[in-house]
């Protein structure tokens, strides 16, 4: 929150000439006192009644604290203590949780310190007539000549008319109100920082034409305000104006605006359009931060940089038009923004983060104008202008990708959550960024020795990497490089490496594979901080299979492999059921090192793999898998023909398929026999047994769907006659 210190000293100063009689109710609270510059106080608290208070250097009272009962209706500050005026209430003096109905402030004070702030039960104030320079109107606060709204309390209930002389609302001045709706003074130009924060009944407001200044925060936390119109006068619109209003549409920032805060627009969660017609240079920070429901915003040509989390999880944003002018994007511009599909950065485009597409799952290609300075595409894919380094790789596409021999560098978060299995690194590339492939959906990497340096977080929470290769030549393994990766992760690490951050593998588990005698195999042996790590020494079988739970009809890849045996190596592969003692051959030896292995039963296998080097020496490796039939919808139904208000109960049942711990999910949809649209009566849940009610007497159609723990789908048909 930004501190307008003119005001603040506008307004003590302002105090400081008043003497009233102020009248309230409700809570009333206060934090520490600050003394005026000059004024000095006595060392120590003395007592006054109900009162404790401090004796001033001009021979005048201030209170520092209320003492007395905690629940009071009415609270009268003393006018005199041992015959000295109290001329000042601080900041602290009723606070600590006092419920106090009303307040009477003698003549004598001069000033009172931000009073009425956290008095959450206050329903009015009320000055004296004589006050000269404070007054009240219907309870609420104003100053003098009534140019100014002060203070409303926020127990004030119903709705509110501003005086027409207003001209400005004081920070703060609504803030907590329970008010259902503001008219507003048509003279009005300015709405300080907070003015209507978190005014939760309020749901209308017709702003005058007049405004031109919004406050920081001025409408945040708004969450029941559903329409609002900016006048064509307004210029500036601070920070987290309008911050969580979660009922607010549509918004059109009008051409007068020059400024716009960071936030404006964030968590406005129904916020589905806006249209800018201001001519800004810049999307401000966070400006639409987690606008789930934004689907169209225009970017002015006038735009030229896009800040940082400026539509951070927009998640129903399907396109963004970048006009030419625009030259830089900050990070996470458009972090978890799962609905877009594709972007192209004008040729304008000096500087793009990384870090933009974070989350983006969907995005399946990266363009930029073939004019640009600095960036080029090649197949949807983002580069440096010279194509030597990686940027970023669009993350909803799948399969496997070959890195292009001229790169020499990939991008920090360039591969973050891509959903590929699997990227070939060619010997070009000399570096990789932090986080440049972390949580992603790569099964198996290779690492050439060109790289000398495994990055920071690298492969950060990667969930299914099974295997990861490094070359010799590697030396450093930087911390966090495995960090999280929930599978069984063998790592080979060659004897060219000579260091490895002690958290490199924190919340892994990790097979180590070095030679005998090297620094991997002591700090596998040695240094496990929070990491269940294992060392294996030598010549080793690393084979390994792509699913060890599938279902009849399907097959396995076998992806055979070893380290730091002689020579070149050769592969077999055979297989039996679980409870046979007889193998069947898949692959004699051969350089072949994919094979695939379809069972023709349902049950239980056994899978060996074998490996030979040029030596002739053979380790094996072995895997179980689980082969099972075909998911198969067994859902029955109580009633075929029943009477109209009777119940019909579904049973959702299933076998085969996949199913972890042996649950399904169940899905029913019905409709009229003589329609075609379905309704959904429940989607997926555990829940097995459900109780529909046909409404009319006619014929109905019900789908009871069923979904095992890999997603695969069966469905069964019922038909209902309801007489």
């Amino acid at each position: 929150m930004k501190v307008n210190k003119s005001s603040i000293l506008r307004k003590v100063l302002a105090v400081s000439l008043a003497a009233a009689m102020i009248t309230g109710t409700g809570f009333t609270t206060a934090g520490y006192y600050i003394g005026t510059s000059g004024v000095s106080v006595s060392a120590a608290d003395l007592t006054y009644g109900d009162f404790k208070y401090w004796v001033q250097s001009d021979n005048t009272i201030i209170i520092t604290e209320y003492i007395g009962e905690r629940y009071i209706e009415n609270l009268i500050i003393p006018g005199k203590i041992d015959g000295k005026t109290v001329s000042k209430i601080g900041y602290w003096s009723l606070e600590n949780g006092y419920r106090i109905g009303n307040i009477t402030i003698p003549a004598g004070i001069t000033e009172i310190f931000s009073p009425f702030r956290k008095c959450s039960n206050l329903k009015s104030v009320t000055v004296s007539p004589d006050n000269s320079m404070y007054s009240s109107e219907n309870g609420v606060l104003f100053n003098k000549d009534k140019t100014e709204l002060i203070f409303c309390p926020p127990k004030k209930q119903g709705t509110f008319k501003m005086p027409a002389s207003v001209t400005s609302v004081d920070d703060e001045a609504f803030r907590n109100s329970i008010l259902t709706n503001i008219s507003f003074s048509p003279a009005l130009k300015s709405i300080g920082e907070y003015s209507f924060g978190f005014c939760e009944n309020l749901a209308d407001i017709t702003l005058p034409d007049n405004l031109t200044s919004i406050g920081d925060g001025a409408f945040i936390g708004c969450k029941s305000l559903k329409n609002i119109k900016l006048p064509e006068k307004t210029e500036f619109i601070g920070d987290d104006a309008f911050e969580r209003c979660t009922s607010l549409a549509e918004i059109t920032v009008p051409a007068g605006v020059t400024s716009v805060g960071n936030g404006v627009f964030s968590e406005c969660s129904s916020l589905k359009t806006v249209k800018i017609d201001a001519a800004l240079t810049s999307i401000p920070h966070h400006m639409f931060y987690e606008c789930l429901k934004l689907t169209s915003v225009n970017i002015p040509n006038s735009v030229k940089s896009i800040g940082m989390d400026a539509f951070f999880r927009c998640q129903s944003l399907t396109e963004i038009n970048l006009p030419e002018g625009v030259t830089s994007i900050d990070d996470c511009a458009f972090w978890d923004c799962k609905s877009l599909t594709s972007i192209t950065f004008p040729n304008s485009v000096t500087s793009i983060n990384s870090r933009i597409f974070n989350e983006c799952h969907n995005m399946t290609s990266i363009n930029v104008g073939s004019k640009n300075k600095n960036y080029s595409s090649i197949d949807g894919v983002l580069f440096s202008k010279d194509k030597s380094v990686l940027v970023a790789y669009p993350q909803g596409r799948t399969g496997t990708y070959v890195i292009p021999d001229s790169v020499k560098e990939i991008g920090a978060y360039a591969f973050h959550s891509s959903k590929l299995t699997g990227v070939t690194i060619p010997d070009s590339v000399t570096s990789m960024g932090g986080d440049c492939f972390s949580n992603s959906f790569l099964v198996s990497i290779k690492i050439p020795g060109s790289i000398k340096t495994l990055s920071y977080s690298a492969f950060n929470e990667t969930p299914y990497l099974q295997e990861a290769i490094l070359e010799d030549g590697v030396t450093k393994i930087e911390g966090y490089a495995f960090r999280n990766c929930y599978c069984d992760v063998n790592v080979v690490i060659p004897a060219s490496v000579t260091l490895i951050d002690e958290w490199a593998f924190p919340g892994s588990i990790v097979a180590i594979y070095g030679k005998k005698g090297s620094y991997a195999e002591e700090y596998g042996k040695e240094y496990h901080s929070y990491a269940n790590i294992s060392f294996v020494s030598g010549y080793s079988n690393i084979s390994r299979i792509d699913n060890d739970n599938i279902i009849i009809g399907d097959s396995v890849t076998v992806n055979a492999n070893a380290v730091f045996g002689e020579g070149d190596y050769t592969y077999a592969v055979l297989y039996k059921k679980k409870f046979d003692t007889k193998w069947t051959v898949k692959q004699n030896y051969s350089s072949n090192d994919v094979i695939s292995v379809k069972p023709a039963k349902a049950t239980d296998y056994d899978i060996c793999v074998k490996v030979k080097d040029s030596k002739g020496t053979i380790k094996k490796k072995f895997f179980e898998v689980k082969v099972n039939d075909k998911l198969k919808n067994t859902s029955t139904i109580s009633a075929t023909t029943i009477k109209k208000g009777e119940t019909v109960t579904l049973k959702g049942s299933a076998t085969g398929g996949i199913s972890y711990y042996g649950s399904y999910d169940y899905a029913v949809l019905y409709k009229k026999k003589s329609e075609t649209k379905w309704t959904v009566r429940q989607g997926y849940s555990y829940k097995d047994e459900i109780i529909v009610r046909p409404y009319k007497n006619t014929d109905y159609d019900i789908c009871i769907k069923v979904k095992d723990s890999n997603g695969n789908i069966a469905k069964k048909f019922f038909s209902v006659k309801v007489l």
